[in-house]
């Protein structure tokens, strides 16, 4: 479990929800990437978790965070010889045995290199679930929306019923970041971007896994949460998207070049924007080109498909 928590109440009862809902809590280990102040986040730090021993940590003082990204790399570095990694964000809760139901999922897949992904239902704390009995949540995309003079893809979700939809995982070409599951050698083959500031990380990280080769697919029921709302206090995102700080503003801004370098959009040979590219480059497997076909957009026109506003993608 690879969580990025940025002065965040709720990650410690993610993390507690996420033992007391595993079928097998002793085979579940957490690794979190603390950015806090050690006097005012205090509260973040009132429940421990069940399993201390598996729960592992790096902190840094809030005011060094280097953005999401750069915290989900962070996080993701702390996984030793697990097999599998599910990377979330701090504040989610579990439906009961998830850990056995993502396995079973990723197992049903059709391709041999799959993870799992979904847009996952609301939450309000402590533990009230958007009420989505035999539901199954279904990315599609219902519109592409301007920042910065670049129009990102936008994610948005349907709740089916499962007895109106495919009762097998669904395919998609693109993952959400606060849930991701597959094999750990995924995250070794592809590793997690840190120079992405926040904005556009989705759409990079799902295009690189593409053209590498590995298949994303939804899971065929609900199997976590996600508190939509933001938490108050500068927590839970809201820093790493207002960027009101000079030196994470430029580095924002040559993010965002790096993320139309990277989706074939526009190309930079700005070396901020290009750090490290080589390392966090599209694979040779299939191209970008052949991405957007089968995500069945046009970022240049700015044009979705039909079968991108149903979220009904087949098979390349």
């Amino acid at each position: 479990m690879a969580i990025a928590s940025y002065r965040d109440p709720e990650c410690q009862h993610t993390v507690r929800d996420m033992f007391a809902k595993a079928k097998y809590p002793e085979r579940v280990f957490a690794g979190i990437c603390w950015q806090f102040d050690p006097v005012l986040d205090a509260d973040c730090f009132e429940h421990p978790p069940q399993f201390p021993e598996q729960v592992r940590m790096v902190q840094y003082p809030a005011s060094q965070s280097q953005g999401s990204c750069w915290a989900r790399k962070e996080a993701l570095s702390l996984k030793k010889d697990e097999e599998f990694v599910l990377m979330i964000d701090a504040h989610m809760r579990f439906v009961q045995d998830w850990d056995e139901q993502m396995l079973r999922n990723l197992a049903a897949c059709p391709s041999v290199k799959a993870a799992i992904t979904a847009l996952p239902p609301h939450y309000y704390p402590p533990n009230q679930l958007q009420s989505c009995e035999n539901a199954v949540s279904i990315i599609y995309i219902g519109s592409l929306w301007v920042h910065d003079g670049f129009q990102p893809v936008s994610l948005s979700g349907w709740l089916y019923n499962r007895e109106d939809w495919q009762k097998t995982p669904t395919l998609t070409p693109f993952l959400v970041g606060n849930f991701l599951f597959g094999p750990a050698r995924m995250f070794d083959e592809v590793p997690y971007d840190p120079h992405i500031f926040f904005r556009g990380q989705e759409p990079v990280y799902s295009a690189r896994l593409w053209t590498h080769g590995w298949d994303i697919y939804q899971p065929d029921r609900i199997v976590i949460y996600h508190y939509w709302e933001s938490p108050g206090r500068d927590k839970g995102g809201a820093h790493y998207k207002l960027n009101t700080n000079n030196d994470r503003a430029d580095r924002s801004k040559a993010a965002l070049k790096r993320v139309r370098h990277l989706l074939g959009v526009e190309k930079t040979d700005d070396p901020q924007a290009l750090v490290e590219i080589e390392k966090y480059s599209m694979g040779n497997v299939r191209t970008i080109k052949e991405y957007w076909a089968f995500a069945d957009i046009d970022l240049i026109k700015g044009e979705i498909g039909e079968k991108a506003k149903k979220g009904r993608w087949e098979p390349v």
